[in-house]
């Protein structure tokens, strides 16, 4: 029998829950979680098997006393934020603790939006933020590390309680509360959907992922078909 390994999670989120039930159904890991603070969100975690949550304010110093303290072989992290200040500092952090841990070499940073094959640069809010840690990224050697693509999550196509992925309104275009739609350029152009769960489960073998190819036309006719018609703007 293979040795359990233990994965490190950086940010308590909806999409990492995914991640935390689809590691326990292997009962090969045990996961740590790290978190600024406790919350309901948080307790999910704490109260999970295989789960042990460990505060940290993601500097240096205590991202790299978890790690050398747990020996986690991969750190994962769902930290989202436009603030510059925070995401980038976060992320250097734990990268620099990647480096100076004794076993955690290998680091998947919180991305998973856009278009990094054709479209690195967009959305623009990514700019001062996703696009300069990725420099820092490809300027070191010591850490291997991934950026996983998959486009949008399906998972917004759901109503409230179907999924742990909160609405996500302004920025996805469908809003099943006020029962409107905007179409986004053409509304023909092709857009690539991912289901937040086969997203947790192909974290470990792909870099970029994609559930279903359509169109925002198509989607919203499709939703219609369930739901009855939208306001489309």
């Amino acid at each position: 029998m293979s040795r359990r390994q233990t994965v490190a999670i950086a940010g308590a989120s909806d999409l990492a829950k995914y991640l935390v039930e689809e590691l326990y159904k292997t009962d090969k890991y045990d996961i740590i979680v790290l978190s600024r603070g406790v919350t309901p969100d948080r307790e999910w975690f704490s109260s999970h098997p295989n789960v042990t949550l460990h505060l940290s304010d993601y500097s240096l110093q205590s991202v790299l006393n978890i790690l050398d303290a747990t020996n986690p072989v991969v750190l994962f992290c769902f930290i989202h934020s436009n603030d510059p200040k925070f995401y980038n500092t976060a992320h250097s952090a734990m990268l620099q603790a990647c480096q100076q841990s004794r076993i955690c070499k290998r680091f998947v940073p919180s991305e998973y939006g856009g278009n990094l094959q054709t479209h690195p640069l967009l959305p623009r809010f990514y700019a001062p933020t996703h696009v300069e840690f990725r420099k820092e990224l490809e300027a070191q050697n010591d850490v291997e590390w991934t950026l996983v693509n998959i486009g949008w999550f399906m998972d917004y196509f759901a109503p409230v309680g179907k999924s742990y992925m909160k609405p996500l309104h302004p920025v996805w275009p469908v809003d099943l509360d006020k029962w409107e739609a905007t179409v986004l350029g053409t509304g023909d152009e092709p857009i690539a959907w991912t289901s937040a769960r086969d997203v947790a489960k192909a974290l470990e073998k792909e870099t970029y992922l994609c559930g279903e190819l359509g169109t925002w036309n198509r989607a919203i006719k499709q939703v219609e078909e369930f739901y009855g018609s939208f306001i489309v703007c």
